[in-house]
C-alpha cells in the first residue's frame, strides 16, 4: 500500500527590551518522506520557514517584518514526465497595524520562485514579486 510518514517541528521565541517593544522568531521545520503503492522509491519533501517580526506602539499594535520559505520537493513522474525535484522560495517583507483587537491592515512585498518544474509545467521558470495591501476581519 502507500507509505507516509512526516515530522513538524515550530519554535517561537518573543524578547520584550522595553515596555511597547518586542521582536519575535516563529520557524517551521517539515520533512515528508512516503510513496504510492506503485512506487518503488521513496520521495521527499523538505520547508524551512521562518518569520522575524519586531512589535511596536503603546499595545504593540504596528509591527514590521520578514518572512523566508523554502521547500525541496522530489516529485512523481506523471505520464511522459519523469520524476523530477522542485524548488520553491518565498521572501517577503511586511509593516502592518491592528488598528483594533481584531481588525488588521498591512501592505507585503513578496517575490516568489518555482525552479526545477519541466517545461512543460505551467511552473516552469515561474516567478512573480509585487506589493499587496489587504485588511482583515478576525471574529
Amino acid at each position: 500500500g502507500d507509505k507516509v510518514s512526516a515530522l513538524m517541528g515550530n519554535l517561537f521565541l518573543k524578547y520584550s527590551p522595553v515596555s511597547g517593544v518586542s521582536l519575535e522568531s516563529f520557524t517551521t521545520l517539515e520533512q515528508a518522506k512516503g510513496r504510492t503503492a506503485s512506487e518503488a522509491d521513496l520521495r521527499k519533501a523538505n520547508q524551512f520557514v521562518t518569520d522575524l517580526v519586531v512589535r511596536f506602539g503603546a499595545d504593540e499594535q504596528f509591527y514590521v517584518g520578514g518572512r523566508y520559505n523554502t521547500l525541496t520537493a522530489d516529485m512523481a513522474a506523471a505520464g511522459s514526465t519523469p520524476a523530477y525535484t522542485a524548488d520553491i522560495t518565498r521572501t517577503a517583507l511586511a509593516a502592518g497595524w491592528y488598528m483594533t483587537k481584531n481588525i488588521m491592515a498591512k501592505v507585503e512585498y513578496v517575490k516568489q520562485n518555482y525552479d526545477g518544474f519541466p517545461d512543460s509545467s505551467i511552473f516552469s521558470d515561474a516567478q512573480f514579486d509585487g506589493l499587496m495591501v489587504a485588511g482583515s476581519i478576525a471574529f
